[in-house]
Parts: structure tokens; sequence; C-alpha cells
């Protein structure tokens, strides 16, 4: 079978947080009001201990998005990659993608990150597709419903066994690198789980199965 190397993206390839530098710059274009982004700040920040807040806080901020051309906000997208994230991708993550690259494994980004900025970064790396959160579209133009499943914990498996399958292969046979609790459940059904930066409770659990961890510092 065929390998897969799956690569979570925010901690992991890049330093940071895509989704708020994504809304950042939506803000600062006047696009996205300055208190929806408070709110979806406040739901981001209780994700982790509720899955539906991830929702909401998506949902909060496509009412300033829905109606827009996704073809603009794609362009605003590839500004924000470049002036925020492109200079923050980690060095050791690219060379993780380019030793899978040889082996001859594809090569998928999952991220719970704005589709608006994870797909310039598969762009970057030039990796065999992405999974990321965004919109629902219809004829180029964004809606007010958030893409399901949720590319977030559970919903990570989900598209991961759907892209094994896919390729042929079993999960099993597949690496996952990430940096977050919230990424436990796709590690425990890979084969090759690749904690990177982790937080205490991946660190924690890593430790107690033997997971080989690594550590990225390099920019770039």
């Amino acid at each position: 079978m065929n390998a897969i190397a799956f690569f979570d993206v925010d901690h992991t390839l890049f330093d940071g947080y895509s989704g708020y530098h994504a809304t950042r710059i939506l803000v600062e274009k006047k696009i996205v009001q300055y208190r929806h982004l408070l709110a979806a700040l406040f739901y981001r920040a209780v994700a982790s201990y509720y899955k539906g807040d991830v929702y909401k806080m998506y949902e909060i901020l496509l009412k300033d998005l829905a109606g827009r051309s996704l073809e603009e906000v794609m362009r605003i997208g590839k500004e924000c990659f470049e002036k925020d994230i492109r200079p923050k991708l980690f060095q050791e993550g690219e060379k993780a993608i380019a030793e899978h690259r040889n082996l001859g494994h594809k090569i998928y980004l999952l991220s719970s990150g704005p589709g608006m900025v994870i797909d310039h970064v598969a762009d970057f790396f030039k990796v065999d597709g992405a999974r990321s959160i965004g919109p629902v579209v219809t004829q180029g133009i964004i809606q007010k419903e958030v893409r399901k499943p949720l590319c977030y914990q559970d919903g990570k498996s989900i598209f991961a066994q759907q892209i094994a399958k896919s390729c042929g292969t079993d999960l099993s046979e597949c690496y996952y690198y990430a940096d977050s609790i919230d990424d436990l459940s796709l590690m425990l059904r890979v084969g090759h789980p690749r904690p990177v930066n982790p937080d205490k409770e991946i660190r924690e659990i890593a430790q107690q199965n033997q997971w080989p961890i690594r550590y990225y510092r390099q920019y770039l």
C-alpha cells in the first residue's frame, strides 16, 4: 500500500494561528466587523471544550462574508499568506514533506484553519491536496452556511479515511504530523503519529505511547 503523510498547519507547518491572520486582514479591509471578530475569538477560545463553538465561530464570520465572491476572498487570502503566513513557515516542515515525497508518499494538509489561506499553503508546498474549513459556495458566491463535515477533531479523521480509501490505502500505513490535543482522534488512527511542537496533553500522551516528538523552530 502507498502511504499518505497528513500534516496539520497551525503550529505544525506554520508558527501561529492562520485563522487569526485571515480574520485580521478581513477586519482591516472592513469586510468583517470588529464586533464579530471579538465574538469569533471568544468561541475559538472555548472550542476545545465544545466542538459546536467552532461552527459558531465560523457562522459569525460568514455573516459578513456571505454574498461576496470566492475569487475576491481567495485573493485576499493570498495577500494574507504572503504577508503573514509564508514568513513563518517552518523549514523542518518543508524538509519532512520533501522526505515523504521522495519516498513516493502522497501528502495532504488537514487544517481547521480557513481555506482562504490554507489553500495557498497547499500550493506553496505543492502537496496532493488539502482539507480545511470554509463556506458553502454556490456559483462562485459565498453562502452563510459552513461547509460540513468540519475539518476539526473527529472531522479530520473522516477526511483522512476518505482520502486513504480513495488512494487505495489504510490509515495504519499513514503518518500524521500535528501539535494539539484536538488532533488526538486521528493520531490514534494512523500507524505513524508524529507530534510536532506538542501541547502539554499531546506531549504526555506521546511519551506514554513512545511516539517520536519533533520540535520545529527554523523559518524558511
